[in-house]
């Protein structure tokens, strides 16, 4: 039983912590594998019934028993294969999909499940007519017993989903850049390179706690313009394209970086600390009184979208949001 509580927490803990802040692959992902293990483990050695006793009957896996759990465990691969292209697909019609509409493809999802799981999968696995015989192949292994389904059968569906989804998501892509000029295409490709900031010094994009902005430079120290670029981990997926932009035009690049950190005066919460990121407002003030004694000719803004923040928000609390962004982008 303490093994299953133990497992069920660490899949918890991951759940509640892990973020699309942090990298991945990395050792965060253990938690989930090893949580699942420990709720399999609690499971081996009981009895093959849903009456459980003493230790058994105070462990996850006496609850993992009952009849609704079960059912949803039975459509659990049906409803992995359907789920991917039902949020795809959905998030192409809506891109900003409320509370109600996620749930609705959640009950999409579990619809095409029962169909296919009871159409598809059961038939393909327990069907009487897909039996081949022995006498359908040779005995490759002596001993063998005939073959009772035919398993490539269930990936039928997994293909023919997957590939369709494969080929929306591309044709979307494509239909996105299709109008995009050399130079914007150019813009693109240097932004997806790795940052040179960074590979110089990973410092130069500051962590959660820091709160004294560690300013990064390149190009010649004595050149007669000056750049900054300001703001979060968007912000450096710029810094490629203007460093190799400045190496080549006599040009000065300052960058001010720190991670999930707004350029704009706007205080927000961290997913990660679980709190206020107080440590942002402090660094942001700092560095921007910084920038202001460089002088520089120019100023580079990157941030994060602030709409895939506010997505879910009621429409006055969404238009609230925005003039509170657009009143701190214009404060800084």
């Amino acid at each position: 039983a303490a093994l299953g509580w133990l497992g069920l927490a660490l899949i918890a803990t991951a759940y509640l912590l892990l973020s699309e802040d942090l990298p991945f692959p990395g050792w965060y992902s253990l938690l989930p594998v090893a949580g699942t293990v420990l709720v399999l483990l609690s499971g081996i050695g009981g009895p093959q019934t849903n009456r459980r006793t003493g230790w058994q009957a105070l462990g996850p896996a006496a609850a993992l028993s009952l009849p609704p759990l079960q059912w949803i465990g039975t459509l659990s691969y049906s409803l992995y294969l359907w789920h991917w292209p039902v949020i795809v697909y959905a998030g192409m019609l809506a891109p900003e999909l409320s509370v109600p509409q996620r749930l609705g493809c959640g009950v999409l999802a579990l619809a095409l499940s029962v169909l296919t799981y009871h159409l598809i999968e059961d038939p393909a696995r327990r069907g009487a007519w897909m039996a081949v015989g022995a006498r359908a192949f040779p005995k490759a292994i002596p001993g063998a017993k005939p073959l009772r389904a035919f398993p490539g059968l269930v990936l039928v569906p997994a293909l023919m989903l997957t590939g369709t989804g494969v080929a929306v998501a591309y044709a979307n892509a494509h239909l996105a850049t299709r109008n995009i000029g050399p130079e914007q295409r150019g813009i693109e490709q240097a932004v997806e390179r790795p940052s040179i900031a960074r590979a110089v010094d990973k410092n130069c994009l500051a962590d959660f706690q820091t709160v004294t902005p560690k300013p990064c430079m390149f190009g010649p120290a004595d050149a007669t313009r000056t750049i900054v670029l300001f703001g979060d981990s968007h912000a450096d997926q710029w810094s490629t394209p203007l460093i190799e932009a400045a190496r080549r035009n006599d040009t000065k690049i300052i960058t001010y970086l720190k991670s999930s950190c707004r350029a704009s005066r706007l205080s927000t919460f961290n997913t990660v600390l679980k709190r206020d990121y107080t440590e942002c407002d402090a660094w942001r003030e700092q560095a921007i009184s910084e920038i202001i004694r460089h002088k520089p000719r120019l100023v580079v803004i990157s941030e994060f979208s602030i709409g895939n923040l506010i997505r879910d928000l009621p429409a006055a609390e969404r238009t609230a949001e925005v003039a509170r962004w657009q009143a701190g982008l214009r404060s800084t």
